[in-house]
């Protein structure tokens, strides 16, 4: 059922929780899968509630980077509370597709 979710996309939005080291563990699964199905495909790895007190996150921002970063995906930090990085994540997804070609 999985590979509905992402059949035909460009992009792949996979978010995990900075507080929950096995939602991390997930979400390189579902990556895995993605990648597997759509090699081509745009990853974006978000670890969400960063604005949390730093000593209640069991996946560190420098761990999900390096992850991110060995794998060629783009990785961002945000929160849904306080907006932190959400329109940057939008904006930078925006700028890495291909563009559509005017003359079609």
């Amino acid at each position: 059922m999985a590979p509905l979710y992402f059949r035909g996309a460009s992009a792949a939005i996979v978010v995990y929780d900075v507080t929950s080291y096995l939602s991390f563990v997930n979400a390189k699964s579902w990556i895995e899968e993605i990648v597997a199905k759509q090699p081509e495909i745009l990853i974006v790895v978000v670890g969400i509630k960063v604005d949390l007190e730093p000593s209640k996150n069991t996946v560190t921002y420098t761990e999900a980077e390096s992850y991110s970063e060995e794998n060629g995906f783009l990785h961002f930090g945000t929160s849904a509370k306080t907006s932190k990085n959400v329109q940057e994540l939008f904006h930078e997804i925006a700028r890495k597709l291909p563009k559509p070609d005017p003359l079609l």
